[in-house]
């Protein structure tokens, strides 16, 4: 098994670089609705009424903006030398479509990793039952009790390899649907899981290479924190510096789109053009049948 293209790898990083108007503009509409968005929240916060309606227009206008943004890149990403718009950016029928298939993913994922998670929640749950239980803990009415204190060793491995397989199963999940947006823009039409086959046998190269792209810009997003946490740290640090809190998520959102969210879409990009014309899953080699 292929575990990591170095090319893909280098494109995704290179591509803000390449497309710096696209990728500006996408990241600063994406990041002014966010900072509108958490300025609404704080408002809430506060006690101010009509906050909650205002809340609700700001995280539509949040998604509609993640929406033009990503198509944006996966068009420029897959080549499309005319892109049209404002730098790229623009409304129509990438847009509708990229939409639908966010929202069907959403359901989608909440669905099965709901449910996962639920029954993985169960495991833990009885588990710790059985450790108060053998420890004969009753507790009085009302009060708290930290089973996780009383379990054993056993016991803690039990619960860490149930975290650890669901961890393992969203991830593998989650790798599976990784074609949606690049197969929705590059073929006109919304594709869940009519893309999936498109990433049979590649997880382990798609979950590898999205950490590595991701890694730098979590990095720089850690240490944003880390600076903005007088301003940013806490609910009543917000309030008491609402400019310096509107500005920290403003700088914060950018950086992350930028510096993750284009790299990625970039990098599955050009991994749906090599998926789709090689045309099978690869071999035990890490090769494609579809390359010989």
């Amino acid at each position: 098994m292929r575990w990591i293209d170095p090319g893909a790898v280098r494109a995704a990083f290179a591509f803000p670089l390449a497309h710096p108007a696209v990728v500006g503009a996408g990241a600063l509409a994406w990041a002014l609705a966010a900072a509108g968005f958490s300025a609404v929240l704080l408002v809430g916060a506060s006690g101010a009424g009509g906050a909650g309606l205002g809340a609700l227009a700001l995280a539509a206008l949040a998604f509609a903006a993640l929406v033009v943004a990503v198509s944006a890149w996966a068009r420029a990403a897959l080549g499309d030398s005319s892109p049209g718009g404002f730098a790229g950016l623009r409304l129509g029928g990438d847009e509708a479509r990229l939409a639908i298939a966010f929202g069907l993913v959403l359901v989608l994922v909440f669905t099965v990793l709901g449910t996962a998670g639920l029954l993985a929640l169960a495991v833990v749950l009885g588990v710790t039952l059985v450790a108060a239980a053998r420890a004969g803990v009753a507790g009085e009415p009302g009060a708290a009790i930290d089973t996780f204190a009383l379990l054993n060793a056993g016991e803690w491995v039990v619960v860490g390899a149930v975290g650890l397989a669901f961890a393992g199963f969203a991830a593998w999940f989650l790798a599976r649907l990784a074609m949606t947006v690049p197969a929705t823009v590059g073929r006109g039409k919304a594709q869940i899981l009519a893309a999936w086959p498109l990433t049979a046998g590649r997880v382990g190269e798609l979950v590898v290479s999205a950490l590595i792209i991701a890694a730098p810009g979590a990095l720089v997003l850690w240490g944003l924190d880390r600076v903005f946490a007088g301003a940013a740290g806490s609910v009543e640090a917000a309030q008491a510096h609402p400019a310096a809190f509107v500005g920290a998520v403003l700088v914060g959102e950018l950086a992350r789109m930028v510096l993750i969210v284009a790299p990625l879409t970039t990098f599955l990009c050009n991994r749906y053009m090599k998926f789709s014309t090689s045309g099978a899953a690869p071999d035990a080699e890490g090769e494609t049948r579809g390359d010989e």
